[in-house]
């Protein structure tokens, strides 16, 4: 039941995405409806990457581009997931 929660604004996300100034306007709206959501950011390739978490440990992390596509997926468990070597840590926080 606590995925559902962070499926439903992901989804959202994805249908209503829009580029809309600083902060994309899909992100903006799944901002105020998940108060568990962690929102980072990182510049890769003169793009910004949002890297979404909704919080709980056994979750699952997106990281989307300002035109709110899924450039990466981080499932929970998975050690090794080729498409995190794009980016460096620290991520910026964003959200909250």
């Amino acid at each position: 039941m606590k995925h559902i929660k962070f499926v439903i604004p992901v989804l959202i996300l994805f249908m209503s995405c829009q580029k809309d100034g600083v902060l994309p306007e899909c992100i903006a709206e799944i901002t105020d409806d998940d108060s568990t959501l962690q929102i980072e950011t990182q510049e890769v390739n003169n793009e910004i990457h949002y890297r979404l978490n909704d919080g709980f440990a056994n979750g699952v992390e997106y990281i989307i581009n300002s035109e709110c596509d899924t450039v990466c997926y981080l499932p929970f468990g998975l050690v090794f997931i080729p498409c995190l070597q794009d980016y460096r840590d620290p991520w910026e926080p964003l959200w909250p």
